[in-house]
């Protein structure tokens, strides 16, 4: 009889077998180093949506300062004067920049929107109208590029890029 409560005592027993546990073990494992895979990637793609998201909101507060201006000020001066590029002289690829005076990276004053070495550039060029069969000829209207782009160390490059038509009144 004493055997037989014996066995009764064990089944009662709860708890996990070493197999169990071992197995719950390893399924636990697995899950850590899935999480432990794609948070990384998980983080990267937030820093690229945040910065193609900062250069939308960047580009179009430029478009905006540029329409402000109106036609008469595309040029490097009055763009210059009111503050919308860094310099009244164009780069040497035809463009204004705006890195430093839109606070684009860390100048040791300010801290930047992007990774060190991103630019912000304005190309403006006369836009082309077309009177029915007649060539193109210049119309009384420019047409602005504004780019943004950015490199990044930990953080994926990219650049975004808008235009806009800016006529005469």
């Amino acid at each position: 009889m004493n055997h037989s409560r014996q066995k009764t005592w064990m089944r009662r027993n709860g708890g996990f077998t070493l197999v169990e546990l071992a197995i719950s073990l390893f399924v636990f494992g697995m899950m850590v180093l899935l999480f432990g895979a794609t948070f990384p990637v998980a983080t990267r793609a937030g820093h690229v949506g945040a910065n193609y998201a900062q250069a939308s909101l960047l580009a179009q507060q430029k478009i905006d300062q540029l329409r402000d201006l109106g036609f008469t000020g595309m040029n490097g001066s009055a763009l210059y004067g009111r503050g919308v590029v860094d310099s009244a002289t164009q780069n040497s690829d035809g463009s204004f920049s705006f890195t430093v005076v839109d606070d684009l990276i860390d100048n040791g004053n300010s801290v930047g929107y992007f990774p060190p070495g991103s630019t912000g550039k304005i190309w403006i060029s006369q836009a082309l109208t077309s009177t029915g069969s007649n060539a193109p000829t210049l119309a009384q209207a420019v047409q602005a590029t504004v780019t943004i782009a950015w490199q990044g160390g930990s953080q994926s490059s990219g650049n975004f890029t808008t235009h806009t038509i800016i006529a005469a009144r």
